[in-house]
């Protein structure tokens, strides 16, 4: 894993002794300026604590659907050597693995650089950075556990397979990839003439995707943008493609990303 380098980074003031009587005594409670998802409610002049509590509020309740997830794997922190946590932005979810994990046996990675070097200096974990294309992607490691929050609900058709397959090469045998995406729940809930383009534009049966993204054009919506699948089509891609098995599914798992769809593919040991 690249070494973490050393760069400054400035937090929102952040109340510590209010969030850690919440979350522990252990808590991490920095938030950095750079992180986008934060700046979004900083958009709609909310103060630092408040930006906080939304913030630290959306990540406990990923973070324990995605618990329950593990849960049901029959898997415990205890008991997991290596666990990426793949597009992981400035650790929205990571503050609260590293409560129940050795941040040694956790790894972190993004598209942006310096959202990976401040996890590893916040949070003691390792790290590398991602990039556009799946191919690029350098690394050799392999993981028992593979976690992906939100970026296929974003990918394009093209990029949404070659991602899965970067992913699931990257598993050790018996190993589990865990990722999540808009599905029919949250499709219904779009307005009605959008729904209609989705379906006529869609590339294949069960995958539908609209150019627009929460970037606010920092990344190319012809790449990364809304996507929607079905259960049916991620079951026939898995299959066809070799990709192990999905052995489990959530449509929808309520309390996460707004009702996203939650996959789990198991790759077959030796």
């Amino acid at each position: 894993m690249p070494t973490t380098k050393t760069k400054k980074f400035t937090n929102y003031k952040v109340n510590d002794k209010r969030f850690k009587a919440i979350y522990g005594d252990d808590f991490i409670t920095k938030i950095p300026k750079d992180c986008e998802m934060a700046n979004l409610w900083k958009k709609q002049n909310m103060s630092d604590n408040e930006i906080a509590l939304n913030y630290f509020k959306g990540g406990f309740q990923t973070f324990n659907r995605l618990s329950e997830v593990i849960a049901s794997l029959e898997l415990g922190y205890h008991n997991i050597d290596s666990m990426l946590d793949f597009a992981s932005g400035y650790g929205r979810t990571t503050r609260f693995f590293v409560q129940k994990m050795d941040p040694s046996k956790i790894t972190v990675s993004d598209i942006s650089k310096e959202a990976v070097i401040y996890q590893q200096q916040t949070f003691g974990v390792n790290g590398f950075p991602s990039c556009q294309e799946p191919e690029d992607l350098k690394v050799d490691e392999k993981f028992q556990l593979i976690l992906v929050n939100s970026l296929f609900s974003h990918l394009n058709y093209d990029h949404w397979l070659r991602w899965l397959d970067r992913l699931y090469n990257l598993l050790e045998p018996n190993g589990y990839l865990v990722f999540s995406s808009h599905g029919f729940f949250c499709f219904k809930k779009r307005n009605d003439n959008i729904k209609k383009k989705m379906l006529k534009t869609r590339p294949d049966v069960g995958f539908m995707y609209w150019r627009g993204n929460e970037t606010i054009g920092r990344l190319d919506t012809e790449i990364y943008g809304t996507t929607y699948v079905l259960k049916d089509w991620v079951e026939k891609v898995v299959k066809e493609n070799n990709w192990g098995e999905v052995v489990n599914s959530f449509h929808p798992m309520f309390g996460f990303m707004g009702g996203q769809d939650i996959y789990v593919i198991q790759k077959p040991g030796k």
